[in-house]
């Protein structure tokens, strides 16, 4: 099921910003101009990715540094988050609400 996501602004390249979509918390980040949703909580220690960085395809959690892919939610060795597909469509941003889950790598 796709929603539309309620933006008061695209995020810029490079940024992040929090959004909620059927109730879930997003993290929606702006990579060279693609937008990707993860999971707004890091499995390792809760924080929110949201507040975190873009950085060569990557939303690096805020906290202890942690690196999650942005088309998938994979974190290397470690726990990933659940990824989700964007589209941006001439009326705004829409998220599909089923994740797309990343594969288990290790403990967190």
């Amino acid at each position: 099921m796709w929603s539309r996501v309620e933006l008061v602004e695209r995020p810029e390249p490079g940024e992040v910003v929090r959004v909620k979509v059927q109730g879930l918390g997003l993290a929606l980040a702006n990579h060279e101009g693609c937008l990707f949703a993860l999971e707004d909580r890091c499995p390792h220690a809760g924080a929110p990715l949201s507040n975190g960085s873009v950085v060569e395809g990557r939303l690096v959690c805020a906290w202890h540094g942690r690196e999650y892919e942005l088309s998938s939610g994979q974190c290397d060795g470690y726990v990933g988050v659940a990824s989700f597909a964007v589209d941006e469509r001439a009326d705004g941003v829409y998220v599909q609400t089923e994740p797309r889950t990343p594969s288990p790598a290790g403990s967190p």
